[in-house]
């Protein structure tokens, strides 16, 4: 599906998918300032990637768009911007496969957390030769700076959670992950580390 809109759309048509959503981040600083005139409003930039690596369309695109967004924001945002996927494993979904998808969802999320492992270990400790560019069809090829995607989150549904909307849970770590930034920068008492 990707590739298919590269193809149709071109380099432009893609990206400027992620270009709107970039802008109106771009727009919101305004009115972060106005509702919060103490000025803890900072430059940086968090943006959540969520999706499942439970197989299907969306979980072989996953990587695909963590890399596309990645490049993405830091073209059009500047440097100071972390990329931070949120994955469902394959057990949220028990409910609703057979068995033998189950199985088919497992091998899948295996290999989609290898390739985001090796993403994130890139990012945190680049080799010291240069990587190759990241290539896409139409001659799209770029490099991701070193330090954006620092690590994921997966999100798997304990035995005591069984019931309770895995989304939710999401939604919530999301909430509270983008937050508290300055507590955590700062090392006030709401920080991750008092937690």
């Amino acid at each position: 599906a990707l590739f298919a809109m590269l193809s149709d759309r071109g380099t432009e048509g893609l990206l400027g998918q992620f270009d709107v959503a970039l802008g109106r981040i771009t727009s919101s600083k305004g009115d972060l300032e106005r509702y919060n005139p103490d000025g803890q409003v900072s430059d940086k930039v968090i943006i959540l990637v969520g999706g499942s690596l439970s197989g299907g369309t969306g979980g072989g695109t996953m990587y695909d768009i963590i890399q596309l967004i990645t490049y993405r924001a830091t073209q059009r945002l500047g440097a100071d911007v972390t990329v931070v996927p949120l994955v469902a494993l394959p057990r949220n979904f028990d409910s609703v496969l057979g068995e033998a998808k189950r199985r088919s969802s497992r091998l899948n999320a295996a290999r989609g957390l290898a390739d985001l492992g090796a993403l994130i270990d890139v990012q945190n400790a680049p080799p010291p030769t240069r990587q190759k560019p990241v290539r896409y069809p139409n001659k799209l090829s770029f490099e991701i700076p070193a330090g954006v995607v620092k690590s994921a989150f997966l999100f798997d549904t304990p035995v005591d959670m069984k019931g309770t909307p895995i989304e939710r849970s999401i939604a919530r770590f999301a909430l509270d992950l983008v937050s508290d930034v300055e507590a955590a920068k700062t090392g006030g008492v709401n920080s991750a580390s008092q937690r």
